[in-house]
């Protein structure tokens, strides 16, 4: 990769980061605790993440429910969200999950778990590391150029 293509990058990414903490506020805020921990599950999140991924490009989303008996509606979700690239010869897997443990002992976070909290140039809140998965894609590919054919 060029210099001159890292610079674009890095350049869409900038013009990217109130996008992205906007989204990692509403994704931070979503109960996701998985049923085996007494959790909601992650259905809430999957159906933000689905709409969001509609709203910026992603027409083909296709749904592959896994049945769980522990979960309200009997049903844990999974999806693939599909967007065309350039050839039909290549293709980027983005694999993550939504569901999170608990954030166990309230008295060690320094602020609620389910809010997003901003410090410098970092995020913090229950999740955070797993949803900057969802944010590959929305970073990587408007920038098709940097992705060899």
């Amino acid at each position: 990769m060029t210099a001159a293509e890292h610079k674009q990058i890095f350049e869409r990414i900038d013009q990217l980061q109130p996008e992205a903490i906007e989204l990692m506020k509403h994704l931070i805020a979503i109960n996701s605790v998985g049923p085996k921990n007494n959790g909601p599950g992650e259905t809430e999140k999957a159906e933000f993440i689905k709409k969001y991924l509609r709203q910026v490009g992603f027409a083909q989303i296709q749904d592959y429910p896994a049945p769980d008996h522990s979960v309200v509606g009997g049903q844990r979700p999974n999806f693939i969200a599909l967007l065309p690239g350039r050839t039909q010869n290549r293709h980027l897997w983005i694999i993550t999950h939504t569901d999170i443990v608990p954030p166990g002992d309230p008295t060690k976070w320094h602020s609620d778990p389910y809010q997003a909290v901003i410090k410098g140039n970092k995020i913090y809140g229950e999740a955070a590391k797993i949803i900057i998965r969802v944010l590959f894609q929305r970073f990587w590919l408007p920038v098709p150029s940097s992705v060899p054919d």
